[in-house]
């Protein structure tokens, strides 16, 4: 997911349910409620620690945290399918295999060729470049793992 549809994707609800419980629960700053005042520095703090979430990629690395081993083990079967589905917690738009060895995953449905790349031992990527048939770059990610690329990154 690029870092612009990442902040609208989680930024724009953690903005709305912190203003709401904000209001709510320091929406009497006049004194009525005790410690009212105090709160009034939560959501602006919550909005901070949000947006550094997003800029430093950790809702992209949390799901590959969860989703490495059931992700690793859906490279090795390789079941190619045109069909959404969810490994771990991607949504996978197709699952190929390429001309490489390598097992594929379209993350996300859009139009476009992004996702990660699974390369089994003895199977090297092209890095930094276009593979053999000029239209896919490699980058590596972790371990095994490597981005591909025909255009804006899901995972950063």
């Amino acid at each position: 997911m690029s870092p612009g549809l990442t902040a609208w994707y989680y930024g724009v609800p953690v903005v709305l349910v912190t203003g709401i419980w904000w209001a709510v629960l320091c929406g009497d700053l006049d004194g009525a409620r005790p410690g009212g005042r105090s709160l009034v520095a939560v959501q602006p703090l919550m909005v901070v620690c949000s947006v550094a979430a997003v800029m430093m990629h950790l809702p992209e690395r949390m799901a590959w945290v969860v989703s490495e081993s059931t992700m690793t083990a859906a490279a090795q079967r390789c079941d190619a399918t045109a069909n959404p589905h969810w490994v771990g917690v991607f949504r996978v738009a197709a699952t190929t295999r390429n001309h490489q060895g390598a097992c594929e995953f379209r993350i996300g449905e859009r139009v476009g060729d992004d996702g990660l790349a699974y390369f089994p031992p003895g199977v090297e990527p092209t890095i930094a470049g276009a593979d053999s048939t000029g239209d896919t770059s490699y980058t590596p990610f972790d371990g095994r793992w490597c981005r591909f690329d025909g255009g804006a990154r899901y995972i950063d």
